[in-house]
């Protein structure tokens, strides 16, 4: 088979799963290139435009040789495009989008909008595993869901994804799901202890708060879950999903408006962690997230940054210690990282904060 070199990825073979679902998060692993194992080590290829990322696993960026597969020879979507794009229209293209289950949730730049239509049949054609290809508009509504339009393929938007060993069932056109995140919900759930109470605030069809529980099934420990999600679309395909994971007895669901639900006495100083996954408006919830968390809990935080330099963590970290200190509070952030791109000029960051008191 033919050959190439590329920048690669080497971790110890016990972090290749971590690696690869890091690398797709990040949108940095190359596809149509075979992966490797050798001598205790795993290699993955990387995009050319691969930039220099905080990895929270021990690696070392190194240059190998990687079989290129049959099917990347056979089916790249610009190959399929070269002759009926111009070079400039075919630069313009995404190389790049998200599959959740066997939907792929694709990017137009505004001036290829004309050509939608064959960039979707294109995509089929490159990937066998996509049955349909959707395109995604501006989050809209009281629940904040994307508008959804199918391109190309059979016409729906419901999936089944499977991610860590769990399966979700959801409708693209009545709930947010980002495939994205798939590194982050496997690393917080090797975080959780024996005994914790977790609260998810923001849960969605349930990927934090299922995996994290079956996980702690799996080492036969316990957990106790609240997932709070407002959402009605959401929480159905929640409670169908903790029932397909088999999870009832680790997770409750509350459904209704998270403002609400924190206010509520019966769970101040309840939680041991609690993970808001709501990107634009995570820290804005940390005021009324302090009410049900323990001395020394954890909040998960996220939020959407400008850039992907040290600097814009570092700002935002400084903007988590003032809200504490604003709520009386002392927060410390022990951890920051970017954990996938957004948008072509902002990323994804995640914030683990401990509240010290």
């Amino acid at each position: 088979m033919t050959k190439k070199k590329l920048n690669a990825l080497k971790v110890p073979i016990k972090f290749a799963q971590t690696a690869k679902l890091f690398l797709k998060e990040n949108n940095l692993l190359q596809t149509g290139f075979e992966q490797f194992a050798k001598n205790g080590f795993f290699y993955l290829p990387l995009v050319s435009n691969s930039i220099s990322l905080n990895i929270p696993f021990e690696h070392k960026i190194t240059s190998t040789s990687f079989q290129i597969t049959d099917k990347q020879k056979a089916q790249s979507l610009k190959n399929l495009l070269s002759k009926k794009f111009s070079p400039q229209n075919l630069s313009l293209l995404h190389s790049s989008y998200d599959l959740i289950g066997d939907i792929a949730i694709v990017s137009i730049p505004p001036k290829l909008k004309s050509k939608s239509k064959t960039i979707a049949n294109s995509l089929i054609k490159s990937n066998s595993r996509v049955k349909v290809v959707v395109q995604k508009s501006k989050f809209e509504g009281q629940f904040r869901i994307r508008g959804i339009k199918v391109l190309a393929g059979e016409n729906r938007t419901t999936a089944i994804h499977k991610e860590n060993g769990c399966v979700f069932y959801l409708d693209l056109n009545k709930v947010y799901f980002s495939s994205r995140l798939s590194f982050e919900r496997n690393r917080i759930c090797q975080l959780v202890k024996n005994d914790e109470n977790v609260m998810v605030i923001f849960a969605g069809v349930g990927p934090f708060a299922i995996e994290i529980a079956k996980h702690l099934k799996s080492l036969k420990q316990r957990c106790q879950v609240l997932a709070i999600e407002w959402n009605p679309d959401a929480c159905n395909y929640l409670l169908k999903n903790i029932k397909a994971n088999k999870v009832e007895e680790f997770v409750q669901v509350h459904s209704v408006d998270a403002n609400i639900f924190l206010k509520d006495k019966k769970y101040f100083k309840w939680a041991d962690r609690v993970i808001m996954p709501l990107l634009h408006q995570s820290l804005d919830f940390i005021p009324v997230a302090l009410n049900v968390c323990k001395k020394n809990s954890i909040i998960h935080a996220y939020a959407v940054i400008d850039g992907h330099d040290e600097s814009g963590l570092v700002k935002t970290s400084n903007e988590i210690v003032k809200i504490g200190l604003k709520n009386k509070r002392n927060l410390k952030v022990i951890s920051s990282r970017y954990c996938g791109a957004y948008s072509a000029k902002t990323n994804q960051a995640s914030f683990d904060i401990l509240v010290l008191d």
